[in-house]
């Protein structure tokens, strides 16, 4: 039964039934692990352009040991910027979509 002045049409929804804690874990789990999945894909990615852009380091050697080309060169830290800036870029993304996810659940492990 209704109130006389409320609108059977416009009354509140009754709130969803609680979920138990096995579920909340499971899909909490299988976020986590969907997330790591993907940095790890990413991280192959990661790699695999850092190869492709960075410059080389010039290098040779004798039979002892391997040296710079040229110690005085900057491909080495050229190189370690370009898998800076890679690897801000890629953490930003995943960063952005693991918050992106767990705003749209309320929070969580993921």
């Amino acid at each position: 039964m209704t109130a006389p002045d409320t609108d059977p049409d416009t009354a509140p929804e009754a709130p969803e039934p609680p979920r138990s804690r096995a579920l909340i874990l499971r899909t909490e789990l299988l976020i986590g692990l969907s997330l790591l999945a993907g940095s790890a894909l990413l991280g192959l990615l990661m790699g695999l352009i850092w190869h492709w852009v960075a410059p080389q380091v010039p290098l040779y050697a004798d039979s002892n040991a391997i040296y710079l080309l040229n110690p005085e060169g900057e491909q080495s830290i050229s190189a370690d910027m370009y898998f800076a800036i890679i690897g801000l870029i890629i953490g930003a993304v995943v960063g952005g979509l693991a918050y992106w996810r767990s705003r749209a659940r309320e929070g969580g492990l993921g």
